[in-house]
């Protein structure tokens, strides 16, 4: 599991679709076709992200999960991220005493 603050999901979110951009519109296009493909398969329960995104998944990665302040799940990085097989979770808890005490169920976006 991988925590960090939502700033840092939106920053690689840029990078990402900024490095994909430089690669030119037929890149982005494939991208934008590929997520729409795996946005499907998930509603399926199937998930083949590290397959079609392979460069974008951390190698023992499960799952990524943010706090203080929550990162909505209806934004387009939640969205996006979803779509890229990496699911994002809300974690609720004392920062003092320890890290996250619950997390919201992961969501169909």
């Amino acid at each position: 599991m991988f925590a960090v603050v939502p700033q840092f999901f939106y920053l690689i979110h840029e990078r990402i679709f900024k490095e994909v951009g430089k690669r030119g519109k037929l890149a982005e296009s494939t991208l934008r076709t590929l997520m729409r493909i795996h946005r499907f398969l998930r509603k399926f329960g199937l998930n083949a992200g590290k397959i079609f995104f392979g460069k974008i998944h951390a190698p023992s990665a499960h799952g990524c999960a943010t706090s203080s302040p929550r990162l909505p799940l209806r934004s387009v990085v939640a969205r996006d991220f979803h779509a890229f097989g990496i699911d994002l979770l809300n974690a609720y808890g004392l920062t003092e005493t320890s890290a996250a005490a619950f997390l919201n169920p992961r969501a169909r976006l």
